[in-house]
């Protein structure tokens, strides 16, 4: 019996050690890819685009979108639940990275502003801990740095995320930065920890030299280390890296995926759809519950993208609060039950000794979180 049991603890300790090295394997493939493409992703080639710096001297503050032609149908829903809210249309600032996405965009919505980007780690669908999905948030990051004293503040945005308002009309960034921040995110959640922490899928960043070298050194820290974006700007954040300050977004207003498995007792002016899915799964989500606000007839190769005549001109009742409060929607992933799994034992520490809190921020999120879950 004794035996057995040592064997099974050999077993146990192999697999230990296996899944250790495969966890350090991909942080190896992801940084040498970062390192091989990083070219591709600096601000010097920002820089150098002329129908860039055009674009910018157009809309002075922009709201940037991101995708490929893995993320063009969600994309494409995206822009039919915003094409009435008045003045979102004429500030998207869209980076195509392939010709299939730049031409179904400019085809549906020719009053978009679009920029061809096309480079060789976006040509292919990917996910979280890949490479290229590392490359996505380096490049997100130096483009932020770029955008940060080449504009009058930007948005960042994703088309994972259910407008049932304009966001430029109900988020009100003097406000929200009137106490000297200079930086404004998404919640992870609306208590404990989760308050303290950022999502990432949403942020604006005022103009100024502190913005620039907040995403400066976001940009050199996913270079360096296996991380995620959001975990690094939380803890710059809670220490006031370079004198940035940061405010949120209330999480009532705009929440994240967690909302889906809450008890939905409220429902946010925006809802982002985030959380490991692909995008075609998120557009599923969104299908289910009556936000397709794009004909699916009219997606696919070599057609032109229709929006639905009544739900794209009536955005805010398009979805009533009944349907979303209902859960029978929700998709749970590895990827989210292995984050609230190490969540919620963070959240234990923190409720007994709130001192921990910045200790966790700063120090365990950006650097071991990432490990545990993918």
């Amino acid at each position: 019996m004794r035996a057995f049991q040592v064997t099974i603890s050999y077993v146990l300790l192999f697999l230990v050690v296996l899944e250790i090295e495969r966890k350090l394997r991909l942080a190896s493939r992801a940084l040498t890819y970062l390192e091989d493409n990083r070219r591709d992703a600096s601000e010097e080639s920002f820089e150098a685009s002329p129908e860039l710096s055009r674009a910018l001297q157009r809309i002075r503050s922009p709201a940037v979108l991101l995708l490929n032609q893995y993320a063009l149908n969600i994309t494409l829903n995206y822009l039919c639940n915003v094409v009435s809210y008045p003045d979102v249309i004429q500030r998207l600032l869209v980076f195509s990275f392939d010709g299939t996405a730049t031409h179904a965009i400019e085809s549906a919505f020719p009053n978009v502003t679009v920029i061809h980007w096309p480079i060789e780690p976006f040509q292919r669908t990917f996910k979280a801990g890949e490479p290229s999905y590392q490359f996505f948030q380096l490049f997100r990051a130096s483009l932020s740095a770029f955008l940060s004293t080449r504009t009058d503040g930007f948005w960042m945005i994703q088309s994972d995320t259910l407008w049932r308002r304009n966001l430029f009309h109900v988020v009100d960034t003097k406000t929200l930065l009137s106490n000297g921040e200079n930086l404004l995110f998404d919640q992870e959640g609306e208590s404990g920890l989760l308050a303290k922490m950022i999502a990432g899928g949403c942020y604006y960043a005022a103009p100024g030299l502190k913005s620039q070298k907040f995403f400066r050194n976001l940009s050199a820290s996913l270079r360096r280390y296996f991380l995620t974006d959001n975990n690094v700007m939380g803890q710059m954040c809670i220490t006031e890296f370079e004198g940035n300050k940061c405010a949120f977004i209330p999480y009532r207003t705009m929440t994240n995926w967690r909302w889906q498995s809450s008890d939905r007792s409220f429902v946010g002016d925006f809802l982002q759809y985030d959380g490991g899915s692909s995008s075609e799964g998120k557009l599923k989500k969104l299908q289910r519950i009556g936000a397709d606000f794009v004909d699916p007839d009219s997606l696919g190769a070599s057609k032109v993208a229709r929006c639905d005549p009544w739900k794209s001109t009536h955005p805010e009742e398009a979805i009533s609060e009944e349907i979303l409060r209902q859960k029978d929607q929700i998709s749970k992933n590895r990827l989210n039950v292995s984050i609230n799994f190490f969540h919620s034992i963070s959240e234990f520490l923190f409720f007994h000794f709130p001192i921990l809190g910045k200790f966790l921020i700063s120090k365990v999120f950006p650097y071991y979180a990432y490990y545990l879950v993918v």
